[in-house]
């Protein structure tokens, strides 16, 4: 009876070992894992890369609607593959320049294009959007015209 109990015993200590090393192997995996995803989305975020070479790359025809979100926009970015990672397009928006300022509309997106490039574009380069600096301009040649004819007239 003893000599069972003793055996009964080593085989759970074994056991037992064996599930320590499992789950010590499973927490550096995690680890290791985790810190490689992170490196990779640091790395991206401050070394931007297009996906594609120069005249290796697609261009497409694509189009925000009104109220689309940012991960909306990396994800239909990553399905037409022009670029590889969605959520690092949406961090990548959030820390730059051109925050919250995307506009709607149809634009020409390149795969050789970096998200700043893109978001350049989509942004349309940080500016007012066109119909608006139209409308500006136009105000400003009117002012300009009526001050030139006070002038000549004066």
């Amino acid at each position: 009876m003893e000599r069972i109990k003793s055996i009964i015993g080593k085989v759970v200590d074994t056991i037992f070992s064996l599930a320590i090393y499992a789950v010590i192997a499973a927490l550096v995996y995690i680890i290791v894992t985790g810190t490689m995803r992170f490196y990779d989305i640091g790395y991206g975020l401050f070394f931007q890369k297009a996906k594609d070479a120069p005249g290796t790359g697609v261009t497409v025809e694509f189009q925000i609607r009104e109220n689309m979100s940012t991960m909306e926009i990396g994800r239909q970015l990553e399905a037409e593959g022009i670029i590889d990672d969605a959520r690092l397009f949406w961090l990548q928006e959030k820390v730059s320049d051109y925050a919250g300022m995307i506009l709607p509309g149809t634009y020409e997106i390149s795969s050789e294009m970096t998200a700043d490039e893109i978001m350049a574009v989509i942004t349309n380069g940080g500016e007012a959007p066109a119909e608006e600096e139209t409308e500006q301009s136009g105000e400003e040649t009117e002012e300009s015209t009526e001050e030139g004819t006070a002038a000549s007239e004066g």
